[in-house]
């Protein structure tokens, strides 16, 4: 019996089959969906940058997002202008609508047309928000003398401080469980002989 194969024939085959799956699973990968395909601006920007490490609020607290965004209007002839904030992950791509509902802010921002830029952004992510990076996108409509049209900014990516509420009763009990171990466990005649 002869062999229609050869080894170089099954490499071939393997990397054909491997090469064939590979595209069946991109093909059915639905690609995330990215913030309207609006142009980034040359007209607009964050006054700074959003610190790196930021913090959650919790049920009951104000804590903003720091320094507050403010988004600087390049002087020009833009009549009105609308800012939309929405809550992006690390690869530019927009959150689902439960991430999203962590998001608290106002509602569209006004632009201040005088001082060419919208009032500090009171922005919160709630300590429901499970993710540990994420961006924020300011979809900005606004409005010339020619014509409508809208752009985007995108933030840098933030990073969120651990829950430390969650973590202190977790480390106090580990802390009483070790020195319980390290001590055993307080008795009667111990106390006695601790006092005498």
């Amino acid at each position: 019996m002869t062999n229609d194969f050869n080894s170089l024939d099954i490499e071939t085959t393997i990397i054909e089959w491997i090469e064939k799956k590979w595209k069946e699973e991109t093909k059915s990968h639905v690609p995330c969906p990215i913030v309207p395909l609006f142009g980034h601006s040359d007209d607009f920007e964050l006054l700074q940058p959003l610190k790196i490490m930021q913090r959650k609020s919790y049920d009951g607290e104000n804590r903003f997002l720091c320094p507050k965004p403010i988004i600087v209007l390049k002087p020009g002839k833009i009549i009105s202008c609308n800012v939309t904030v929405k809550l992006l992950d690390e690869k530019d791509c927009a959150l689902d609508l439960k991430d999203q509902a962590c998001l608290s802010r106002p509602n569209d921002e006004q632009m201040d047309l005088l001082l060419e830029r919208t009032p500090p952004m009171s922005i919160r992510i709630s300590h429901r928000f499970e993710k540990i990076k994420a961006k924020l996108c300011f979809l900005v409509d606004y409005e010339t003398l020619d014509s409508t049209s809208h752009c985007l900014i995108i933030s840098d990516s933030f990073h969120f401080l651990r829950d430390r509420r969650r973590n202190a009763s977790s480390l106090t009990a580990a802390r009483l469980v070790r020195r319980l171990r390290s001590t055993g466990p307080v008795t009667r005649s111990h106390q006695d002989e601790s006092s005498s």
